[in-house]
């Protein structure tokens, strides 16, 4: 085992599993997102949902990346509002910055090496992401790596036709 993954293995005994983090945390996540992703305000999305297993042939860790979506919400307060209700209880903390032109909002919880990230482009658009890890599993799922079910993740009315329609490049 090399000195990064070493260390790596170490800090992930303190923190959640990617178990965990799919049941406890990622529901809220999603449901703010939801609140103002809906078909007749997606602008793009970039990317697919992937959970990487890292050192698969010793001591192996999870990564999860979600999909980056944009939306034509541009109202940062009401965003920040949303994201707060749902994600502080759970232990997040909100980091901020602003600019003229754009508002970047990032919620991190240190027990899940989990970050949600919104940047809003003032009277343009949104988007949004988060990603959890490097987790260990908890050995509560069969296979670490493949999400468990999660109604919303990818929204209901998202055909793989519009997918193909938004997906950015």
């Amino acid at each position: 085992m090399n000195p990064e993954q070493k260390s790596a293995v170490e800090v992930a005994e303190h923190l959640h599993s990617i178990e965990e983090f799919q049941r406890d945390v990622e529901p809220a996540i999603v449901a703010a997102r939801n609140e103002f992703l809906t078909q007749e305000t997606i602008v793009g999305l970039y990317a697919n949902d992937f959970i990487d297993e890292l050192y698969p042939d010793s001591t192996p860790l999870y990564s999860l990346r979600a999909r980056s979506y944009t939306f034509s919400e541009t109202d940062a307060d009401r965003i920040r509002d949303v994201y707060d209700e749902k994600l502080k209880p759970l232990g997040f903390e909100l980091w901020e910055k602003n600019d003229p032109d754009t508002v970047l909002l990032v919620w991190t919880n240190a027990s899940y090496a989990a970050s949600v990230d919104v940047v809003t482009h003032v009277g343009i658009q949104s988007s949004t992401s988060y990603s959890a890890g490097p987790l260990r599993s908890d050995g509560s799922s069969e296979n670490p790596s493949v999400f468990l079910p999660l109604e919303g993740r990818v929204p209901e009315w998202l055909t793989p036709e519009l997918t193909e329609k938004y997906r950015e490049q």
